[in-house]
C-alpha cells in the first residue's frame, strides 16, 4: 500500500510539472489588453470566461463613468441629444430607455420628442421574469421612481406593443465600434432586442467608456448606431442610408 501510495504521489507531481503539448508555443500568442484580461492576438476565445472578462470591463467602466462631474455628463448628454433629433427626425413612435444617474441623460430628448409630436415609448422592467413590457408616455412628469430605482410611468401606462416601434434608444454601460454593447448583466435589453429583429438599435454612450473589445456571447445583440458626444458611428449592422438621412446630401457623412 505504501508502495501504490509513493508511485501515485509521483505521477500525480509529474502531470502537474509537465506542459501540455503544444501549450508553451500557444502561450506566446497571449497578449494583455486594456483591460487585463488576457486574450490571444490569433483571435482564439481567451481562457478567462466571458462573464468574468464582463465583470472586469464593467467595474472599469463604471469607475470611469463615476469620475465625470454632474457638469461633464450633462454637456456630454446634450452633446448627445442634439446628435440624436437629427437622427430620429423620421422616426415615429420612438422608444426611449429612461436615463438613471451617471447615464447618458434622455430627459431632455424625450422632452424633445414630445414637443416635436412624436409618439414616445419607454421600458417598464417586470423584475418577476426579468423582461421588459412597454408604455407610451405623455411626458416626464407622469414618471415615478420604481424598479433598480429606475422611473417608470406606474400608475399611468399606457400599453404599447413591441411591433409598433420602429426605433429603440437603448443604454451601454461600455461599447466598441463593431457594436458590442456591455449592459448591467440582467439581460433585459438583450432578451427584448433579440425577439424584434426589425428595429432600429441606437446605443447611447460617452466615449470614455468605448473598449478595444466587448466580450460578447450568443444572448449578446449589437447595436446598429452608436452616439456619443463625439458624434454618430455606424456599426454596419443596419442598411438604411443613414449618412444621407442624418448627414444630408451637402454635409460630412457620419464617421
Amino acid at each position: 500500500m505504501f508502495i501504490f501510495r509513493s508511485c501515485f504521489v509521483f505521477w500525480y507531481r509529474e502531470i502537474l510539472h509537465t506542459p501540455f503539448p503544444g501549450l508553451k508555443e500557444r502561450s506566446t500568442n497571449i497578449r494583455v489588453i486594456g483591460s487585463g484580461i488576457p486574450e490571444y492576438s490569433t483571435g482564439i476565445m481567451p481562457y478567462t470566461p466571458v462573464h468574468v472578462q464582463k465583470k472586469v470591463l464593467r467595474d472599469q467602466a463604471r469607475n470611469k463613468r463615476s469620475a465625470l462631474s454632474s457638469s461633464e455628463i450633462e454637456e456630454k448628454s446634450s452633446s448627445i441629444c442634439r446628435f440624436l433629433r437629427d437622427l430620429l427626425k423620421e422616426s415615429d413612435p420612438v422608444m426611449v430607455y429612461i436615463s438613471k444617474p451617471l447615464e447618458v441623460n434622455t430627459k431632455d430628448l424625450i422632452d424633445f420628442l414630445l414637443s416635436s409630436g412624436k409618439r414616445v415609448i419607454v421600458p417598464v422592467i417586470e423584475k418577476d421574469t426579468r423582461t421588459l413590457r412597454l408604455s407610451y408616455i405623455t411626458g416626464n412628469s407622469v414618471m415615478v421612481r420604481s424598479t433598480f430605482h429606475v422611473h417608470e410611468p406606474v400608475g399611468n401606462e399606457m400599453p404599447a406593443l413591441p411591433c409598433e416601434v420602429k426605433t429603440v434608444v437603448v443604454p451601454m454601460l461600455a461599447f466598441d465600434q463593431a457594436g458590442n454593447r456591455l449592459g448591467y448583466g440582467a439581460g433585459y435589453f438583450d432578451r427584448f432586442l433579440a425577439g424584434q429583429p426589425h428595429l432600429k438599435k441606437i446605443g447611447l454612450a460617452f466615449t470614455c467608456l468605448e473598449t478595444g473589445c466587448v466580450p460578447c456571447d450568443t444572448n449578446d445583440v449589437k447595436m446598429d448606431l452608436i452616439v456619443t458626444e463625439n458624434g454618430i458611428f455606424s456599426c454596419g449592422n443596419y442598411c438604411g442610408n443613414y449618412n444621407e438621412a442624418v448627414a444630408g446630401p451637402d454635409k460630412d457623412p457620419i464617421h
